[in-house]
Parts: C-alpha cells; structure tokens; sequence
C-alpha cells in the first residue's frame, strides 16, 4: 500500500470514528504497525491528527470542521458492533453502522458477510443520505420542515418525490435500497434514535442485488429485529450534540 493511500484511510477514519489505533489499522489493512506510526506522524505534524497517552490517535484541529463530533463514531460502534455480528450471523450478509449529518451519510463500522460473494467494507466512506440505506433511514426520523432545509436547493418535484420515499420508508419502519447509489449493490437500514428523540445513526444489512429478492424478507425481519434491541440499548445514550440543561443552583 502506498503512503499517499494509508495517509488517506486515516483520514477518513478519524474524520469518521474520532480515533484510531495503530495497531488495528496495521492489522486491518495488511500493513506493519511502524508504517502506520509514519503516516500517523506526518498527519500530526499536519496538525491531522493528536497522540494520546494510550497511544491511540485523536482528529486533530485541522479535522474540525468534519461534520462528525469528535469520537461520536467510536462510543456509537462499541455499542453497535455486536448487533453487526448477530446481523451478519443471522443472513451471512455485510452490515454496517452508519451516521448522518445534514446530507451526508459517514460509514463508521462494517462487518463482513461470510459468503462468497458478498458486498465490501464501506467503512470511511462518505455518500449522499439520500443514495443509502442508513441515510435515507435517518432521514425519515425528520420533521417535513427540517427535510425541506437541508434539500432548499432542489425543484420542489425532486423534493416531493424524495418525501414520497421517505414516507414509505416511515410506513414501512425500515429503507430499502436496491441499486440507488452502486450497480448490483441492495441494501435495507433502520434508523438508530435514542429516547429524546436524537437520530443517533443507522445500521444497514448489504448484499449483491442478485441476492436481494431471496434474501429481502430474512433480512428486513432480521434488520428489525436487532435495530429494535439496539435501541433499546441506547434509550439513555447522549447524543453529544444534544442542548443540556444546567440545573438551577441554590
């Protein structure tokens, strides 16, 4: 692997997740841990990146204007990781965690299907909410006032024909995406929201389209599920851009 690419995955991990590990990048990318340390070096040198006393590396203040808050992406995986794994047990297929801001959709965390052929990791990537499993899912969770500010720039027909599907996406209780934003790529996802009503993120169960008609019923019950169960654990997560209180002293 080239530096300029490494360079690149610890980017789009930090802008994602908010931290990464040396030792986990050098085990998931194929590449030896002192190679990791350079490219993590020069992006804290950039001003990218910030060590930390358990020699885990933090965004640093040139990520900041990153849509993400800062670490959200870790505190939500850990919670979220092992409803992946019973997801990809339960259909063999890819899943993924997923969090959206505004109109894009970051991919935080993914465990890989165990078949064959099967769809990738999408972990670090960022896409259009609107041309995802995860982002059209969170999307549905808004108010019609907060969905026409973040599309004010599209015809009012684009935008009816996006509420249209997010419509069904709310009647349905989960999104559908066959084909929408990648060839030969189907997807479902069901909005993660905590008890204030905070849209937390999304998990999504992925898989080649030419699977997606035998495996669609599997995998919406198995994606409703989990999601249901996963809320449920994070009922009392803050969401950390959340107004606080303070209460009143005295």
């Amino acid at each position: 692997m080239r530096s300029v690419d490494l360079c690149l995955i610890l980017l789009q991990q930090l802008n994602s997740a908010g931290e990464v590990k040396i030792s986990e990048v050098a085990r998931e990318y194929g590449v030896s841990q002192s190679t990791v340390h350079r490219s993590l070096a020069m992006l804290v040198y950039r001003g990218f990146a910030v060590p930390t006393i358990a020699h885990t590396y933090l965004a640093g203040p040139a990520l900041n204007t990153s849509t993400l808050t800062p670490r959200l992406g870790m505190q939500l995986s850990k919670i979220a990781r092992p409803y992946l794994q019973l997801m990809t047990a339960a259909t063999g297929e890819t899943t993924h965690l997923t969090i959206t801001r505004g109109r894009k959709t970051h991919f935080i965390d993914t465990v890989d299907g165990i078949k064959a052929v099967r769809v990738g990791s999408r972990k670090g990537q960022v896409v259009p909410a609107e041309n995802n499993s995860g982002g059209l899912a969170c999307l549905a969770e808004l108010s019609s006032r907060e969905q026409r500010e973040l599309y004010k720039d599209w015809t009012l027909e684009d935008f009816k024909q996006l509420r249209r599907k997010l419509r069904r996406v709310r009647e349905r209780g989960f999104s559908v995406n066959n084909q929408m934003a990648e060839k030969d790529v189907s997807a479902v996802g069901a909005a993660l929201v905590n008890d204030m009503g905070d849209v937390l993120g999304a998990v999504t169960i992925s898989m080649p389209s030419i699977r997606f008609s035998e495996m669609s019923a599997l995998a919406s019950e198995t994606l409703r599920t989990y999601a249901t169960e996963l809320n449920l654990q994070l009922a009392d997560f803050v969401h950390p851009t959340s107004p606080t209180t303070t209460p009143n002293q005295g």
